[in-house]
């Protein structure tokens, strides 16, 4: 490995991890200013074609992002009940749907297409899992039924997918231009 490239190696971790930590403090993000980018951020490490140790570690930075929210700035522990542990395998979809598609060249509508079509995989079943564990971690399977909880929380899936897609578009321009405008000033 080169200087250059150990260097960066570590650029696109790093830029995410930045990200999370802007975002994640509040449930949705810094007011409506920065929603959570939690979900692209996940989609993007399988898409950057980083293992399974910086899914770990991304997981183990959401939940110290968490308990911090938690502990230090009083935000609601509502959705901090056991239910919780389903987020692992929930980011985990995320990851994989990035990750089917990393190899993949996002111009042209073919390319944008397959990885538009991995995202909209990944947030649903990120979606139904996250969400099958706040309802069953949450105590709404004593008080909602299951068809009232899944209307009442469905209400949220459009903009889960709306800032997925926007950050994620963000992102893969943003790794589209970046190696060039390095280049050129070296």
């Amino acid at each position: 490995m080169t200087d250059n490239t150990a260097r960066t190696s570590f650029i696109v971790p790093l830029l995410l991890a930045l990200a999370m930590l802007a975002t994640r403090f509040h449930h949705f993000g810094i007011g409506t200013v920065l929603p959570d980018a939690s979900v692209a951020i996940f989609f993007l490490l399988g898409v950057s074609g980083l293992g399974i140790g910086w899914l770990a570690a991304f997981f183990a930075l959401g939940f110290g992002i968490d308990v911090a929210a938690i502990g230090l700035a009083n935000v609601p522990a509502v959705c901090f009940t056991w239910g919780y542990a389903f987020m692992a395998p929930a980011y985990a979809v995320l990851w994989l749907a990035g990750r089917s598609v990393a190899s993949t060249n996002y111009r042209g509508f073919a390319g944008g297409a397959r990885v538009g079509l991995a995202l909209v995989a990944g947030v649903i079943g990120f979606f139904a899992l996250s969400n099958l564990g706040y309802y069953l971690g949450g105590g709404f399977a004593e008080t909602h039924g299951a068809m009232g909880y899944a209307s009442a929380v469905a209400v949220y899936f459009a903009p889960y997918l709306k800032w997925a897609a926007l950050y994620v578009i963000a992102g893969l321009v943003l790794a589209a231009f970046a190696p060039r405008a390095i280049a050129q000033r070296a």
